[in-house]
């Protein structure tokens, strides 16, 4: 850089160059251009605005129209109310229409092809969601609107949506649920403003899945199978064990612990809680005629026929012993043996008990009376000459006879007593096996049906449920 003096050119610097010259020169007209561009795009909204009305319906002849185009655009489902018939949903609003008064020659204003207002200061549909059921009613976000050189308008404005929706859980886990979204004009009808659906009038490219919906297997049906399978599980422990009851008190709570969490639900967990609940009172059933003794019950024929020889032969049950085969089945239904009445075979049985007693002490009379008078005493001391010769003699002979053959009648009844009571307590054992194996017969028979209901259940609701049979 030079500076002129009285002594002439001087030379004082050599830092400046044309490069500074150029960058400042730069900036100036970068300036220039911004100036210029931001005068454009002010001048645009002014040319505009000037006599523009938002409450004006766009379109040149008042007897038409305004077309209005739709798409939602589904983000995602945030949460499904069943008892209240709620669904809250997060989408996108894209609204388009065209307004004749917004339309410019982009050459005349540098090259700008768009521009924003913020929402009210030019007009819009007021559509709105029928089926709303938030408290503003309205809950979409108040955007800009996009307003092209042609004059199109695009206006997408976000919002968390409340919708009623019917919901029928019948089929729970496996329902298909029907949502619609109702949109209209407030105040406008048909003849003014025409709602239609854009291409693509509903977008889901964007949705994203809830892990919820996503996993109902692992969520809700495999902890109601397996409560379902400790329940045929219960019906192979044996009851002497004693945690029968205590396995069906926890497959109950475990199901009621699931279906309170979704207890408007229907068939699926209804299923469910009708076989815990059925095998808890067949355990129930089983334990009574486990610990049933013959003093207290008593099997009638039919029972007997249908619980030791027929259900057995059936489910091709083994007992020691015992085989079982069609041939040597007892009839089901049979008459029953002619019985007396109670107090005619108590009279009988107390007869028999005081004959037998009579019995016993006429044998022990005689018999001392014929150790006694034969001279023998009581039979514990050594015999007398006297009654040596006695019982050589040929009465004595016939007493010794008679006292043994008293002695070895009341053997015979000792024995036949004694015999008796063996007799009956075998009987007593084999009717507590009986009953013993009537129970095991019974879970076994309850295993069976509750496998083939549950296949049966599981097999007409995947059918008949709508999701799984679409």
């Amino acid at each position: 850089m030079f500076v002129r003096s009285n002594a002439g050119f001087i030379k004082i610097s050599r830092c400046g160059s044309i490069w500074e010259v150029l960058l400042y020169f730069w900036i100036f007209m970068l300036i220039q251009k911004l100036a210029q561009g931001s005068h454009h795009e002010r001048r645009l909204y002014e040319d505009l605005m000037r006599d523009y009305n938002s409450l004006e319906r766009p379109v040149e002849n008042h007897s038409m129209p305004v077309v209005v185009y739709l798409k939602v655009s589904l983000q995602q489902i945030i949460d499904v109310d069943e008892k209240n018939q709620i669904v809250y949903v997060n989408a996108w609003l894209d609204y388009t229409w065209d307004d004749y008064k917004l339309v410019w020659d982009t050459g005349e204003y540098g090259n700008i092809t768009d521009v924003r207002f913020p929402a009210g200061r030019i007009w819009k549909p007021d559509v709105l969601l029928y089926n709303s059921v938030d408290q503003n009613f309205d809950s979409t976000y108040p955007t800009n609107l996009v307003v092209y050189s042609t004059g199109q308008v695009h206006w997408i404005p976000p919002g968390i949506f409340k919708i009623s929706c019917k919901i029928d859980i019948q089929w729970f886990p496996f329902d298909e649920q029907k949502c619609f979204f109702k949109f209209g004009s407030w105040t406008y009808d048909g003849y003014k403003l025409d709602l239609r659906p854009a291409t693509g009038g509903f977008d889901i490219s964007e949705y994203l899945p809830n892990g919820e919906w996503a996993l109902p297997w692992f969520n809700l049906i495999m902890p109601c199978i397996l409560t379902t399978l400790m329940t045929l599980l219960g019906f192979t422990l044996p009851p002497d064990a004693g945690e029968k009851i205590t396995l069906r008190k926890t497959s109950t709570n475990k199901t009621n612990v699931v279906n309170a969490s979704y207890r408007d639900n229907r068939v699926f967990f209804t299923c469910c809680l009708i076989v815990v609940t059925a095998s808890t009172v067949f355990t129930v059933y089983v334990l009574n005629l486990h610990y049933r003794t013959p003093e207290t019950h008593e099997m009638g024929s039919f029972t007997r026929a249908l619980l030791l020889f027929w259900l057995p032969w059936v489910l091709r049950m083994k007992r020691p012993g015992v085989k079982f085969t069609y041939a040597t089945l007892p009839p089901l239904f049979c008459r029953k043996p002619k019985r007396h009445s109670e107090s005619l075979i108590r009279n009988i049985k107390e007869n028999e008990a005081s004959h037998s007693r009579s019995n016993s002490l006429e044998v022990e009379r005689r018999m001392h009376q014929y150790l006694t008078m034969g001279g023998l005493g009581n039979g514990l001391g050594p015999p007398v000459p006297g009654q040596i010769s006695h019982l050589n003699s040929p009465h004595g002979s016939d007493a010794v006879q008679q006292a043994t053959l008293l002695v070895l009648q009341r053997i015979y009844h000792e024995l036949k007593i004694v015999t008796k009571r063996m007799v009956e307590t075998d009987k007593e054992e084999q009717a507590t096996n009986n009953l013993k194996l009537s129970a095991m017969v019974v879970d076994r028979m309850c295993l069976y049906l509750f496998t083939i209901f549950i296949i049966a259940s599981s097999v007409a609701i995947f059918w008949s449920a709508p999701y799984l049979s679409a």
